[in-house]
């Protein structure tokens, strides 16, 4: 779970960063490409839906609930990873193992057993 908490909260991070930064400027889009809100729904939608899979687990642990939790888990996971070019650069590797270590963990948990 510790990877995960991490994942979470560097998510959290990224939003923040991205709501008072952004990660490009263009005049088509002043705000730039992470600023632009989208890609927060996006995730929330997919943290929104990896949690109730986890309530469900929680209430219901059955194999069929374990992997509904699990991929619901893995979508948000791949959301966040797709918005790492939103990560600043200092912190991109720290990034990228949480994703790691938060996949692993996924893919190791034996909530279904």
């Amino acid at each position: 779970m510790k990877a995960m908490t991490k994942l979470f909260l560097t998510g959290y991070c990224a939003a923040i960063i991205g709501m008072t930064t952004g990660c490009s400027k263009s005049p088509l889009n002043p705000l730039g490409s992470c600023f632009s809100g989208s890609w927060l729904l996006e995730a929330e939608s997919d943290l929104t839906n990896w949690n109730a899979a986890a309530t469900d687990y929680a209430n219901n642990p059955t194999p069929a609930n374990c992997a509904k939790y699990k991929s619901a888990g893995k979508n948000y996971i791949d959301v966040l990873s797709s918005f790492a070019s939103c990560v600043p650069g200092a912190d991109k590797n720290e990034f990228n193992e949480a994703v790691k270590e938060a996949k692993k963990e996924l893919d190791e948990s034996e909530c279904g057993s």
